[in-house]
């Protein structure tokens, strides 16, 4: 039979759910100006930009499941797609008659984004090829399209840099690693929402020093951390090497071992 201590290693699988969302200072300033953008049909190209795991795609998915029943969505969590099969998707939407050229396609499909509220979500935009970027870009010069990319930090800076998009209008929303304040918050708002509140306890203030320090307030490394700490617990509970219920430095230390966060 699974420990409590099992249990709660569970709670901090790296899971993309909206249920699981956590709304920190950051993220909620984010959240909130890309939200003001959205219902604004903001028509500018919108950038969401932040380091790989803070969690960008999580805020996406939020904001899809928010917004579903209010306009339509169109998602691409990997950007592999042919530009014109993005225009038939596009159409297919609002329209049932089918064009053959790419040409007439490109002009229904601003006729049709001009008329219907919508929101194009690009997750992974880092990995799309300079023919996508600039089919994108087109799009966005029609001012009829929204679109938002979302990117890692470095490869993001790098295309906002590029001729094309530095003389554009655009808005950039960057997404950064949360606070110590958040982590205790998050921590606390996972336990006490799942029945385990007696175990905040064992977060004490220089636990919690010690997890901001390995994982520098990244999301993702955060919940792996977390994750493997409790699964250390369960460990030494079940071999009766549990003397007491209080994480010890040397267990931190090889929780971040354990997840490439500290060399050994």
């Amino acid at each position: 039979m699974a420990s409590e201590f099992a249990k709660v290693a569970k709670l901090f699988e790296d899971v993309i759910a909206p249920a699981n969302y956590f709304d920190s200072i950051e993220s909620e300033a984010v959240k909130n100006a890309l939200l003001d953008h959205i219902d604004n049909n903001c028509t500018d190209l919108i950038f969401l930009i932040g380091n790989p795991g803070v969690g960008k795609t999580f805020l996406m998915k939020y904001l899809i499941n928010e917004l579903f029943y209010k306009r339509q969505i169109f998602y691409y969590d990997t950007p592999f797609f042919d530009n014109e099969l993005f225009l038939d998707k596009f159409i297919d939407r609002f329209d049932t008659v089918k064009y053959h050229n790419i040409v007439d396609k490109k002009n229904r499909a601003v006729e049709l984004a001009k008329k219907n509220p919508h929101t194009i979500f690009v997750d992974e935009a880092q990995l799309l090829s300079n023919d996508q970027v600039e089919f994108l870009r087109t799009l966005s010069d029609s001012k009829a399209f929204q679109i938002i990319m979302a990117m890692h930090k470095d490869e993001g800076e790098a295309i906002l840099k590029k001729k094309h998009f530095k003389s554009r209008k655009k808005q950039v929303v960057t997404l950064h690693e949360i606070q110590r304040q958040d982590l205790v918050q998050y921590i606390n708002n996972i336990l006490l929402r799942n029945s385990f509140g007696e175990m905040e306890h064992l977060f004490t203030p220089r636990v919690i020093k010690s997890i901001q320090k390995y994982t520098s307030g990244n999301m993702r490394s955060i919940k792996l951390m977390l994750q493997t700490l409790f699964e250390l617990l369960d460990h030494k509970k079940s071999n009766n090497m549990l003397k007491e219920n209080r994480i010890e430095r040397c267990l931190l230390m090889m929780a971040a071992i354990d997840v490439g966060l500290l060399d050994a």
